[in-house]
């Protein structure tokens, strides 16, 4: 039918008159959340065992939705609250609680005078594809494929990542690194080695004018670890 879509036909007059990025992200997340209600209400009167379950279906996604951007949202807030930008932070290192706000992030960090060396472990061709394929991407894989580097070996390329900065630094560009999931490397490595690890790329970057990246889990890591994770990384969001 040509009817405009559920989720969003309430909300139509809000997204024209929305003011910022923030306002409407807003108003997305109005909207997943009264597609996932009307979806719910449906399958409540629904007849049909199949039709009720269609429903339902598109209920969690809509639930799916609305958290994601939800993420997105709680990042550009945070940034809202430091009353800066991604662009405007000084070289350093910082922490993103979140692979998803971690994305976002650096697709709104990354730009001309910036290179990106990433060690991942989503998908390397999705996770490029994502990022518009803005730099190099290592897979942190037990795998035997190509630019996969093993958990275990990871401290071995400590050479490449100093050349990596040295490198953008004599081209006047920023260097940023990108470490994902700094919990599955404890589990692979140890606290210890891992925060060495951590800690020799901060230091590089800070010397090159560059970034450290990383995302990590709370829960991951137990209290007096977190505090020292927290307290060498500034945490974003």
């Amino acid at each position: 039918m040509d009817i405009p879509p559920v989720e969003v036909y309430p909300f139509y007059p809000k997204f024209e008159n929305a003011r910022d990025y923030a306002s409407a992200l807003r108003y997305c997340m109005e909207s997943e959340l009264f597609a996932k209600q009307t979806y719910e209400l449906l399958a409540s009167v629904a007849r049909d065992e199949e039709v009720r379950k269609l429903a339902l279906d598109l209920a969690s996604m809509e639930q799916g939705h609305y958290e994601e951007i939800k993420r997105v949202y709680d990042l550009i807030e945070a940034f809202e609250h430091r009353r800066s930008s991604p662009w405007e932070l000084d070289s350093g290192a910082y922490l993103l609680t979140d692979d998803v706000k971690a994305r976002y992030f650096l697709l709104d960090f990354l730009d001309e005078p910036k290179r990106l060396l990433a060690l991942v472990r989503d998908n390397p061709r999705k996770f490029s594809e994502f990022i518009e394929d803005c730099g190099k991407v290592l897979w942190i894989t037990k795998a035997e494929v190509e630019n996969a580097v093993p958990p275990e070996l990871l401290p071995d390329v400590r050479g490449e990542i100093a050349h990596f900065f040295k490198e953008c630094a004599s081209k006047e560009r920023r260097g940023v690194v990108f470490l994902q999931n700094l919990g599955y490397l404890v589990t692979q490595l140890g606290f210890r080695e891992t925060l060495d690890f951590v800690l020799y790329i901060k230091d590089l970057a800070i010397l090159n004018e560059g970034y450290l990246i990383a995302t990590a889990i709370p829960e991951a890591f137990e209290k007096r670890e977190w505090t020292i994770l927290t307290s060498e990384l500034e945490l974003i969001s």
